[in-house]
């Protein structure tokens, strides 16, 4: 099994997007910005098909 590890970050909407072939994805939420706080599943599972995830993050 290969696992490719892609850190990526949010533009200044909070948007990040990538399109990628058809694998199923684990991502992972492992920090946000000072100031804000996250309290969704930190894992998420995407399979093959794709879609749209979304994470809320809260302003303190």
């Amino acid at each position: 099994m290969c696992f490719i590890i892609t850190p990526m970050t949010s533009n200044s909407r909070g948007i990040v997007r990538f399109i990628q072939p058809g694998f199923a994805y684990h991502i992972q939420v492992v920090g946000v910005p000072a100031g804000y706080s996250y309290d969704g599943d930190a894992e998420v599972y995407l399979d093959a098909d794709g879609g749209i995830t979304k994470f809320l993050i809260t302003k303190q």
